[in-house]
């Protein structure tokens, strides 16, 4: 590119004035931005937040300097930011690939294998972390996230190796604590889970999620007491937590506090209409009420107590039960009870016959309930004058059912008695 002026134009002009023509009319040649200018730019993105601005200027950087290593980890970086974890993990491979022995390249295998973990690839994560810890038998990180993707690969046995190696390398390492309680949990074993939860609440006393993982433990170990001083410490610190009111309710009606079981029930409800699974467990406690009652003949207020339990139980069902992950077949059956109690045979006939759709080949923990509700579906049928025999011998079949609405008798004593 150039210009050709007459003579005489030059012949006037001075060269200084004429350079100030060439530097405004030509273009802009031979002073663009270095790598390094296009590297600190991106890098001043990427630390404010600016993670596509950085991806544009980290390649710009790799356009001038195809084999920055650290250009490509950086931009992994950014990518991994925005959750374009395949380009994240194509650019922490190139790095790799251009320079296996650079400073820092077991960084490089560790956000690769947090990118390998976001995608789900936890045996992929698995090598990388482990490539990182051969370079770097320090990297506390690269432990404690081997350990999160052993334990979504239920390999709890290694998660709680690596999360312990993970704690040797930093004591105070809360999450490490938190996720091999978590681990513990998983292998049953409670009391070293209460002990890791206990240590995240004396590091962090504001750590409700322990308190919450350590009240389950308690409870796993039937230390009922201990959990619910756990479940009321969340309760104090979070007065809206509806999951938590249930959850004590739970151990409450196991101890047979049936007020304060409904109490934490409606408190859970009054926080979340639509928490279905505390009006079915509110229902519960109210069939349980109308059993001890009956059987200390206070049939009014037994009636009082199952006529509350049906309507619990419907409410669990117009509030998305039978939808929900929550769903529990025991509904059917404890509502069907609640109907036997009030007399109303033809509703406890269908709702028997549902919960052993549900269970057509029971379990061996669930033999007993499928015994029994053949069994109450086997008196309902009689008093509605059907045929119940056959519910009778199946549930002697499946084990000899008892029942307070049986009295002294059992299934196989009744079909023994009417039906031989």
């Amino acid at each position: 590119f150039s210009f050709i002026f007459p003579i005489n134009f030059l012949y006037y002009c001075s060269m200084k004035k004429l350079l100030l023509i060439l530097l405004l009319t030509t273009p802009f040649i031979g002073f663009g931005q270095t790598a390094k200018e296009y590297f600190d730019k991106a890098y001043s993105y990427k630390e404010n937040g600016g993670y596509q601005l950085a991806i544009d200027n980290y390649t710009k950087c790799l356009k001038i300097d195809p084999d920055n290593v650290y250009a490509y980890h950086n931009r992994g970086l950014a990518y991994r930011k925005l959750k374009n974890y395949k380009d994240a993990i194509a650019d922490y491979s190139r790095a790799v690939r251009i320079n296996p022995d650079y400073n820092g390249v077991s960084f490089a295998y560790y956000n690769r294998g947090l990118a390998y973990y976001d995608l789900k690839n936890y045996k992929d994560a698995i090598d990388d972390y482990t490539r990182a810890i051969r370079i770097n038998p320090d990297h506390t990180l690269a432990y404690y996230n081997r350990g999160l993707a052993y334990y979504d690969l239920k390999n709890y046995k290694d998660a709680i190796a690596d999360y312990t190696r993970a704690i040797k390398i930093d004591p105070d390492h809360t999450l490490a604590y938190y996720n091999r309680g978590l681990a513990y949990s998983k292998s049953k074993n409670y009391k070293d889970a209460i002990s890791d939860y206990t240590r995240v609440i004396k590091i962090d006393p504001d750590d409700a999620n322990a308190y919450k993982k350590r009240a389950f433990a308690y409870s796993k170990l039937k230390n009922y007491k201990d959990a619910i001083a756990d479940y009321t410490r969340v309760i104090r610190k979070n007065p809206d937590d509806a999951k938590t009111y249930c959850r004590r309710g739970r151990l409450y009606h196991l101890l047979k506090d049936y007020d304060k079981a409904i109490s934490d029930y409606t408190f859970a409800v009054k926080r979340s209409r639509n928490y279905s699974l505390a009006y079915y467990y509110r229902g519960e406690v109210y069939l349980s009420l109308g059993i001890k009652n009956t059987k200390k003949g206070f049939d009014n207020l037994a009636i009082e107590n199952y006529n509350k339990s049906i309507c619990n139980f419907n409410d669990a069902f117009k509030k998305g039960f039978a939808d929900s992950r929550n769903r529990n077949n025991m509904i059917f059956l404890s509502r069907g009870i609640s109907y036997s109690y009030v007399g109303e045979h033809e509703k406890a006939i269908s709702d028997y016959t549902k919960y052993i759709s549900l269970s057509p080949s029971p379990s061996q923990g669930e033999m007993v309930n499928s015994s029994l509700a053949y069994c109450l579906r086997g008196i309902s049928k009689k008093y509605m004058r059907l045929d119940y025999c056959s519910d009778f011998k199946r549930s002697c079949e499946l084990g000899d059912s008892r029942s307070p609405l049986l009295g002294d008798r059992s299934s196989c004593k009744l079909y023994d008695n009417e039906c031989r």
